[in-house]
């Protein structure tokens, strides 16, 4: 069961990517990049402090079935009501975007290399996917849901 709504969300979200009118002006919780400002790219370095792995670990897997299911409960609400669902299938890019903020965040904090990793994998895959375009990301969906399942395998893994 998993597997299809995954596969549901990648496409929803990169809809709802396309479907963003064109501005400058962020969206709630969204920011936008001035043109000093590249990409964010992953830690690899290991901060100073308490090992936080197995904090990290929890938060990190808690945040991620979250978001399940907040995108889970917004792509029945974009199936029931289809006259919101542009709007509904945009809160679910912000969701994205900000999950892949707070792996970004847990990345940083003094944890196992191999969690860090995963995490960073993590980030990798959301910013695939937010970068697809949609009709790429539909023909593609089957690849996007096995990449979001592996980064969720990847995940728990390296935190046993």
């Amino acid at each position: 069961m998993r597997k299809s709504w995954i596969a549901v969300l990648v496409v929803a979200v990169m809809t709802a990517a396309a479907c963003a009118p064109p501005t400058e002006d962020p969206l709630p919780g969204e920011t936008v990049a001035t043109p000093t400002s590249g990409p964010r790219r992953p830690s690899t370095s290991t901060p100073t402090g308490a090992d936080q792995t197995e904090a990290v670990c929890k938060e990190a897997l808690e945040r991620s079935n979250e978001v399940v299911e907040e995108i889970k409960q917004k792509i029945a609400q974009a199936q029931a009501n289809p006259a919101t669902a542009t709007a509904t299938l945009l809160a679910l890019r912000t969701t994205a975007t900000e999950w892949k903020k707070d792996l970004e965040e847990y990345a940083e904090r003094p944890i196992r290399a191999e969690v860090r990793r995963a995490l960073n994998d993590g980030v990798e895959v959301i910013d695939e996917l937010l970068a697809m375009p949609p009709q790429e990301l539909a023909n593609n969906a089957d690849q996007a849901q096995r990449d979001i399942e592996g980064f969720l395998e990847d995940l728990e893994r390296a935190c046993d």
